[in-house]
């Protein structure tokens, strides 16, 4: 998981709640405030999560979070602050429309699949009418990856 992006969601977060001291940011964007729904959300898409406290967020260079894997949890804060990561530019996110299948199609071409956050994934999916097995995370990246693969190939 990208280290800048793991702090700036944790700044954006200590922001908006000034009580918590310590988040779980996931690779799909979403944060909570308790490691152990962190892990078990990980889990369940097939991410990783990064545990960062305010002052590791606060203090640290952009690029080098401090922030550690945290696999057994802990008791930790309990609440979900939510996704407060993005789906990027906005470009094509509207779902469906030839339109959007154009945007999405762009946005694909010009991005590298595992940098898209898992929402984001979700909704190209369903925009560029890929079927799938299952929503995990890394079936999402394959398909994807085949998409643009066949996006890109030369004729």
């Amino acid at each position: 998981m990208e280290k800048t992006k793991v702090k700036e969601i944790a700044l954006k977060c200590f922001q908006a709640n000034p009580n918590i001291n310590q988040i779980t940011v996931v690779s799909d964007g979403n944060s909570f405030t308790d490691r152990n729904r962190a892990a078990q959300h990980a889990r369940e898409i097939g991410g990783e999560h990064v545990t960062i406290t305010r002052a590791e967020a606060e203090a640290v260079d952009a690029g080098d979070t401090g922030g550690n894997n945290d696999p057994a949890g802990g008791a930790g804060n309990t609440g979900n602050t939510g996704n407060t990561g993005g789906s990027g530019s906005g470009a094509g996110s509207e779902l469906g429309g030839d339109n959007g299948e154009a945007e999405a199609e762009k946005e694909l071409k010009e991005t590298n699949v595992s940098d898209i956050p898992y929402d984001r994934m979700k909704e190209l999916v369903v925009i560029l009418k890929i079927e799938t097995s299952d929503k995990k995370k890394v079936t999402l990246i394959e398909a994807l990856e085949a998409k643009k693969a066949e996006l890109t190939k030369p004729e």
